[in-house]
Formats: C-alpha cells, sequence, structure tokens
C-alpha cells in the first residue's frame, strides 16, 4: 500500500510540475497580445447632410426643427469613422480572410455620418473600423 501511496503522489507531483511549467511558459514567454477589429461591411443608403437645427422654448417644452439635405438618395456609402486620410491620399483598412490592408477610394458627397465611395470598394467590403490591442 505504501508504494502505491507513493507512486501516486509521484505522478501526481510530476503532473502538478508540467502543468505549472506551462502556465509559467505561456503567462511569460508566449505573446499574448489580441488584435481585436470593429468592423462594418460597405452598404447602400443615403448621404445626409444637417444644414440647420432650431430650438425654440415654449411654455410646453421644447419645439426643434432640423432643415436636412438629402445630397444622394441611394449610393455606396461608408461611416466617416471607417475613413482615414494621409496628405492627399484617401484610404481604409480592408479586412479580408483574418489579415488586414490599407485600400485607396474615391470620395464623393460627404454627409454628416456617411461618405459616398465612388471607386476602391465594392458593396459588402469589410472595413475596420477600429483596430485594438489588448
Amino acid at each position: 500500500m505504501k508504494n502505491n501511496y507513493t507512486l501516486s503522489v509521484g505522478a501526481w507531483g510530476c503532473a502538478a510540475g508540467i502543468a505549472l511549467s506551462l502556465v509559467f511558459y505561456g503567462l511569460f514567454l508566449v505573446d499574448t497580445t489580441a488584435v481585436v477589429y470593429t468592423t462594418i461591411a460597405v452598404d447602400a443608403g443615403p448621404i445626409i447632410k444637417t444644414i440647420a437645427q432650431e430650438t425654440l422654448q415654449t411654455e410646453e417644452g421644447s419645439i426643434s426643427a432640423i432643415k436636412i439635405e438629402e445630397l444622394k438618395e441611394w449610393v455606396l456609402r461608408l461611416p466617416l469613422s471607417g475613413i482615414k486620410k494621409d496628405k492627399d491620399t484617401v484610404f481604409v483598412t480592408v479586412f479580408d480572410s483574418g489579415s488586414t490592408k490599407d485600400k485607396r477610394i474615391v470620395l464623393g458627397a460627404i454627409g454628416d455620418s456617411y461618405a459616398e465611395v465612388k471607386q476602391g470598394l465594392k458593396f459588402g467590403d469589410v472595413v475596420a473600423l477600429k483596430v485594438e490591442r489588448r
């Protein structure tokens, strides 16, 4: 019985040592930085620009009036937060098959939240809005 107990303690000690080594290796020797992408697919829709906004105070409360202009009715568009500019070059970061690459684009009408994409992207392309390293 004593031999079985010694063998069991030895096996558990060896397993614990291996597990501890793997944890140490994982925590200190392996780069565990994760890259998190916030993405959006290129879609189609209107490009809207707010021209004027007024708020009137009355005894009953507030009344707001917003005058908007629809610059384009139904176009390929992308949120402004996904568009980058470097000097005279306008580009986006396209997410494709687990990797990213910068792609040059040509813009048309620019609204409050979206810009028209005239060249460089097609409907359904996935664009990285934000890249975080954790």
